[in-house]
């Protein structure tokens, strides 16, 4: 008769051999295959409603080769197509993909999208698609121009932004502020028209610390407007010239 400690190993050794042949299956089995894509569920609208960007997430599987990769959104007459540069390398990979309308407007709201993407290897092909209804909001884009002009006094600096936003929000007092070799800073403001066309507006930018020089400033905007209570944001922030009026 065996001793307890015997039986002990003997069942151990068992429980091992058993754990090791599984996991040997599980090894052993197919692997599966990793080829997916999502489309996201809200596009930004472009301010003349020419396209809108969505967002997709895909991925597809290494060892395979990209046959085709497309996007389409769809809204009563508005409508179009894109594809996105998908690589196989078994990881999700995200892309933010532009679609032009080849027909009417896309308009804020609800529209239709789907998304698929198609690869292939010796005797076998495989497409996997998704559809989403996708909410389309509101843009804003915003510009500065690379000079301001400096006002009499130097107290101030006159700056143009241009400006468009998506029709339907409505503009709010926005800012625009420029500084100079971090001592001195200012802002100025303006109202963004929401009409889908381009506005540029001469603002001045009064100083509440020190005095404007010539030379190397920064500026920066927020172009901002109301959509049912939600904020629309274009802005731009980049490095400019200050120079004689």
């Amino acid at each position: 008769m065996s001793s307890p400690h015997i039986r002990s190993l003997v069942l151990a050794s068992m429980v091992a051999v058993l754990v090791a042949g599984s996991a040997v299956g599980v090894q052993a089995g197919p692997r599966p295959l990793r080829l997916n894509v999502d489309v996201g569920t809200a596009g930004n609208l472009s301010p003349d409603q020419r396209s809108v960007m969505v967002g997709v997430l895909a991925r597809c599987p290494v060892g395979w080769t990209l046959v085709q990769t497309s996007v389409t959104l769809s809204q009563g007459q508005a409508s179009g197509a894109a594809s996105f540069p998908l690589s196989c390398t078994d990881e999700y990979q995200s892309f933010h993909i532009t679609i032009q309308s080849t027909g009417a407007l896309f308009q804020l709201g609800d529209a239709q999208g789907s998304a698929s993407v198609t690869v292939t290897r010796p005797g076998k092909t495989e497409r996997v698609s998704d559809g989403n209804s996708v909410g389309l909001e509101p843009t804003a884009i915003a510009e500065l121009a690379d000079t301001a002009l400096l006002a009499s006094g130097s107290r101030s600096v006159k700056i143009a932004v241009t400006v468009a936003c998506t029709p339907g929000p409505t503009g709010v007092e926005s800012f625009v502020n420029v500084s100079h070799q971090g001592q001195v800073s200012g802002n100025g403001s303006y109202v963004p028209v929401c009409d889908g066309e381009r506005h540029t507006f001469s603002v001045t930018v009064q100083a509440y610390q020190g005095v404007y020089q010539l030379g190397p400033a920064r500026a920066l905007t927020f172009a901002t407007a109301d959509w049912n209570g939600v904020g629309v944001y274009g802005i731009d922030d980049q490095p400019i010239q200050i120079v004689r009026s």
